[in-house]
């Protein structure tokens, strides 16, 4: 049984783990299962650790393109910070 259990981990492609919430504009960490590197569309990538990276969104981005060999995904950023009035 342990066997055909660490076979199906093993056969499973990258897979892209997001935090719940929407991106930080100043960088949230995102994990990558696989030894696969972490590239990105509309963000700075820094490696961190084994499979566990930085993202930080381009200033005034909407949205981030995340891949990882091959897999890929969108994630949302949050929006900028309102102006409070008085």
């Amino acid at each position: 049984m342990t066997s055909a259990l660490a076979a199906l981990v093993l056969a499973a492609g990258p897979e892209i783990l997001l935090p719940p919430w929407p991106l930080s504009a100043d960088g949230d960490l995102v994990a990558v299962r696989g030894d696969v590197s972490l590239s990105a569309r509309g963000a700075a990538v820094e490696s961190i650790a084994p499979g566990l990276f930085r993202v930080v969104p381009e200033e005034g981005a909407a949205s981030v393109g995340l891949t990882a060999g091959g897999a890929s995904t969108v994630a949302p950023v949050e929006p900028p910070p309102g102006a409070i009035e008085i």
